[in-house]
């Protein structure tokens, strides 16, 4: 019965890993100018959003504000983003035993009552 649910959600997010786009955000946050403005323009022609498409313009900014922005860019590659293993260092380690048990309680309750 457990395979009937998981297998369902498997394909659904193998399906989404292979044909969702990254975030154009993520993208120029990276200095992936083209590559985000090409997935903007993608979205506006798929969702039908012609207005949109003529407002669109291809980024041109100065050579200046370029480099001010790859230096930013650069910071925050080197930046470390959170990981998983974190909540379980002592500084989170409180907290999220915390909300597991609070969850855990909710659904033993909600299950206990309902079987």
């Amino acid at each position: 019965m457990l395979f009937s649910i998981v297998l369902p959600v498997g394909i659904g997010l193998l399906h989404c890993m292979a044909y969702l786009d990254e975030s154009p955000r993520v993208l120029m946050i990276k200095g992936k100018f083209e590559e985000g403005y090409k997935i903007l323009m993608k979205m506006a022609r798929v969702s039908g959003r012609t207005e949109v498409l003529e407002k669109l313009q291809k980024p041109s900014i100065k050579k200046e504000v370029y480099d001010d922005i790859m230096k930013v860019v650069e910071k925050l590659k080197d930046q470390e983003f959170a990981k998983f293993s974190q909540i379980f260092q002592p500084r989170y380690l409180r907290i999220t035993l915390i909300i597991w048990s609070g969850w855990f309680a909710d659904t033993f309750v909600y299950y206990g009552i309902m079987f």
